[in-house]
């Protein structure tokens, strides 16, 4: 696993890569290059985690043949967001790649196995008794609740527990017919897997034709939306694009996380942008990702997820205080009920306040704004050695967990202006 650092202020930008994994390959640097330049005139850089390859053609080779492609063209950030996930989406025509249609075959059955396992999870939930049949009524409770977690997310800001729908996307003619020719099979496969696993009689998990239809359908769904089975999160390849504008001062950054395509289609989740301005709080930025967990821990009090997710949660129960207030039928009148609604607003909204009170108690809640005005304020030479630093920590973390770092280098791609540096260190 590797450890990677984004910094960014108003001069430069940092990509720097502590790269972990065991190098067996015959070409060790080829497997643990993770930063590549694929822009000049602007200077834009990527950074990939978690996996080495897209579909089984190494990351060099893909970077190499796009940033041929793209040569002449003076790119934004945006486009070139753009142009690589087009890029990649038809990388598996490229015959030079030579890339093996069978491994779309397989990343779509372990979609549908990955789609199954959170199917029999929310079985579970709803209250299925694997010692008796399933029934109609309980598979379509689970395919409600199914259906509105694949559809919608949480919108963790809002002051109520809102959802909203996820971002959608056409289907593709090959992703209609691999679900044509494979789903049915793969599901049967798949449920028969579930089976043995949870020690469930296969006779008592059948499905009627109108339910597997309604299922397929609702598996052809959650491919077209920004949501993937939480089996299959850790096979995405986290990619991260940043760099500078044609004529623009401050760079940008635009991060997502991809995961093996199948039928044409190419999944992207958790797409998020950062942009320098003149604002002091978008003057720097400092992201961390793959193996971060010992750098997150020292840089902030709580990880800003978690933190979003804890504030969310204390709105959420004080909206079911709300309710269980009404539901004891006391007989407010209009005025005393806008009181109590007031009351309830009032402590939503100060669920992030309650939050971040309680982490100044903790040592680590001066360290990020320590670090942010050092990102702040420093040249790029100086930037580039802060992000070191930043995966120094993560090396001494594996050393504490007994893993030794062993001789992996500290890849670092600093980006200027006027040009691009990049240097390595061990």
């Amino acid at each position: 696993m590797t450890s990677e650092v984004l910094l960014m202020n108003q001069e430069a930008v940092v990509l720097a890569a502590d790269v972990s994994e065991a190098r067996a390959s015959p070409s060790p640097q080829e497997d643990a290059q993770r930063l590549f330049l694929i822009s000049k005139a602007p200077p834009i850089g990527v950074m990939v985690h978690n996996v080495a390859a897209f579909n089984g053609v190494k990351w060099p080779i893909v970077f190499e043949y796009f940033r041929n492609q793209t040569a002449r063209l003076q790119m934004k950030v945006d486009d070139a967001y753009v142009r690589l996930v087009e890029f990649l989406q038809k990388a598996q025509y490229v015959s030079d790649f030579g890339m093996d249609r069978s491994v779309e075959v397989e990343n779509f059955r372990q979609y549908v196995l990955g789609f199954t396992e959170g199917l029999f999870s929310v079985l579970d939930a709803v209250g299925w008794d694997t010692t008796f049949a399933l029934t109609d009524r309980t598979l379509n409770l689970a395919l409600a609740d199914y259906e509105h977690d694949i559809r919608t997310e949480y919108v963790y800001d809002s002051l109520e527990a809102e959802t909203r729908p996820r971002n959608h996307t056409e289907p593709t003619d090959g992703l209609i017919a691999l679900f044509r020719d494979q789903f049915p099979q793969n599901f049967a496969e798949a449920v028969c897997y579930m089976c043995e696993a949870r020690g469930v009689d296969p006779a008592l998990a059948l499905f009627s034709p109108e339910a597997a239809a309604r299922i397929q359908d609702l598996a052809l769904a959650s491919c077209l939306v920004e949501w993937v089975p939480p089996a299959l999160e850790g096979a995405a390849a986290g990619v991260v694009v940043a760099g500078f504008d044609p004529g623009h001062p401050y760079p940008q950054a635009i991060s997502f996380r991809l995961y093996p395509s199948f039928g044409g289609l190419l999944k992207i989740t958790g797409r998020r942008r950062d942009r320098i301005d003149t604002n002091w709080r978008r003057s720097a930025a400092i992201r961390t990702y793959a193996r971060s967990e010992v750098i997150d821990g020292l840089v902030y009090a709580i990880d800003p997820k978690a933190a979003a997710a804890v504030a969310h949660e204390i709105r959420y129960y004080t909206s079911e205080l709300k309710a269980n207030l009404y539901n004891l039928g006391l007989d407010l009148r209009p005025g005393d009920r806008a009181r109590v609604e007031k009351l309830f607003n009032d402590h939503k909204a100060a669920a992030p306040d309650i939050l971040i009170k309680a982490m100044q108690t903790l040592p680590a809640w001066s360290n990020f704004g320590r670090l942010y005005g050092q990102v702040r304020l420093a040249a790029p030479d100086a930037m580039t050695e802060i992000a070191a630093k930043m995966l120094g920590i993560s090396r001494l973390g594996l050393d504490l967990t007994a893993q030794a770092p062993g001789d992996r280098p500290i890849q670092r791609l600093t980006l200027t202006r006027d040009g691009h540096a990049f240097s390595e260190s061990f």
